[in-house]
């Protein structure tokens, strides 16, 4: 167990670096994810990695109270949710 800002992690030094994270999804979404514009809007943003949540998490501290923004990786496309002319889904 590591201490890290005063919390303890189990898995702190096994969670997969961003790169090794995305690297389980196609290139497609990886080249999606909006990186680059949340840490220019948000400079000083911690980039951290929740695999049980398949979650980029951006935050001030590694907690889920400091976090500020995510990116949740899915797999599969959302479905079409998008509503016709009489106003009821398809």
């Amino acid at each position: 167990m590591v201490e890290y800002r005063g919390i303890f992690w189990e898995n702190l030094m096994t969670t997969p670096s961003v790169d090794e994270f995305l690297a389980a999804y196609p290139a497609d979404l990886q080249a999606i994810a909006q990186r680059a514009l949340i840490l220019s809007v948000i400079p000083d943003a911690i980039e951290q990695v929740d695999t049980s949540a398949k979650l980029l998490g951006y935050g001030y501290d590694c907690t889920y109270k400091g976090l500020i923004c995510g990116i949740a990786m899915q797999n599969e496309a959302a479905p079409d949710v998008s509503v016709d002319d009489n106003g009821s889904g398809r």
